[in-house]
């Protein structure tokens, strides 16, 4: 299969590693694009952060008899792009197949997002982590080009729990989500719209159980649960305490955070089960990149700045920007960047959203200067 990790008997796949960063442990796949797909002219690393319940792997795959036309490294390396997939600590849903000490069951999102160009894809439950990834990446200087919302939820947003509350504590104090057989459906539809070979399974159900699906820290989640005590008489029938306020203190930005914000961009599903990315993916990640336009644009405009025709493209540049950078559609469900199809589909979506923004941001540095220098002091 692949690796042993040193320090234990746990089975990595290959390109794998384990790693400790602030005393939490950290599992990632780093998959280098060949010398010969390599443009001339370096591109960023992609770093991807996945879901709830799900570990990186859904993006690289890397099971025995994996097809890797499947998982969207591939797909990104072949048009130059380096792949960094990371997970978060999960407890794994198979106790023989426990990769990460599941010592972090409280872990938080302002604690999880600390890694020179850097593209960053987020799926599902990962959208939340663009705040603290972007305070981390500013400490570590790097230097964040894109965001890239893939059926993502941004930070702010809290309390949207699956029907049923189907969440429950498991022994460790980690969050349980009872639709597994939702996903695994979800994951057997994408591979029926694979041109070559519809009827191969992308990830086998027993597979996925065992390597790729787990519990998560419930204050990662959009849920609005707070990790508490076993006993705690606050707790509801999740075994956590609901708490709207600290899930939205912890992953909603402030003026500050829009000021550091990439441009954002975002990749929605078509299919009805994943009806709320349909429907709003472009609209609430178009409202945060606007944000994140007019804190750029604080930083030039002053109220006697002349309302010429600098001002007007300026305006026109922000009003469309949105409709540039979050329209993207891949066709499918939740894992719609799963199968060849599909994950094909995604990276070329990454990469025309990249060259817009390089555009969008040339442009805007370009008549925000305008603007500084024909504003009176």
């Amino acid at each position: 299969m692949a690796s042993t990790n040193g320090e234990s008997d746990r089975d990595l796949y290959k390109g794998e590693q384990i790693k400790e960063f602030s005393g939490i442990q950290a599992l990632y796949g780093y998959f280098p694009a060949p010398a010969h797909h390599r443009p001339a002219e370096s591109r960023p690393l992609v770093v991807f952060v996945p879901g709830a319940a799900n570990f990186a792997r859904i993006a690289y795959g890397g099971h025995a008899g994996s097809e890797p036309a499947d998982f969207l490294a591939h797909w990104m390396n072949r048009l130059g792009y380096d792949f960094l997939g990371v997970s978060y600590p999960m407890e794994s849903s198979s106790p023989d197949a426990e990769l990460l000490r599941p010592d972090w069951p409280g872990l938080t999102i302002a604690s999880w997002g600390s890694c020179d160009d850097v593209i960053l894809l987020a799926w599902s439950m990962g959208g939340r982590i663009l705040q603290s990834f972007m305070r981390a990446a500013q400490a570590c200087r790097l230097n964040v080009q894109l965001f890239v919302s893939l059926a993502a939820t941004p930070g702010g947003i809290s309390g949207l729990r699956p029907d049923g509350r189907r969440i429950v504590r498991t022994g460790k104090g980690y969050a349980r989500v009872l639709f597994s057989d939702s996903f695994v459906a979800q994951i057997e539809a994408m591979a029926e719209l694979n041109p070559d070979h519809p009827s191969q399974p992308i990830i086998p159900r027993d597979v996925y159980l065992r390597d790729y699906f787990g519990h998560t820290p419930p204050q990662l989640g959009i849920w609005a649960l707070h990790h508490c005590a076993p006993d705690d008489p606050n707790a509801d029938e999740s075994g956590f305490v609901l708490n709207d306020g600290l899930c939205l203190e912890a992953a909603g930005p402030t003026g500050k955070d829009y000021e550091l914000y990439p441009w954002i961009g975002a990749i929605r599903p078509t299919s009805v089960i994943d009806l709320r990315h349909v429907l709003t993916d472009s609209a609430a990640w178009g409202m945060v990149l606007s944000c994140k336009l007019v804190a750029d644009a604080a930083s030039a405009v002053h109220p006697r700045t002349p309302q010429g025709a600098t001002w007007n493209e300026l305006l026109d540049l922000v009003y469309t920007a949105p409709e540039q950078l979050t329209r993207e559609v891949v066709t499918g469900n939740h894992f719609f960047f799963l199968g060849e199809k599909g994950a094909q589909g995604t990276a070329a979506a990454v990469d025309r959203l990249f060259a817009r923004s390089q555009k969008l941001q040339q442009r805007k540095v370009e008549l925000l200067a305008m603007l500084r220098q024909t504003t009176p002091t």
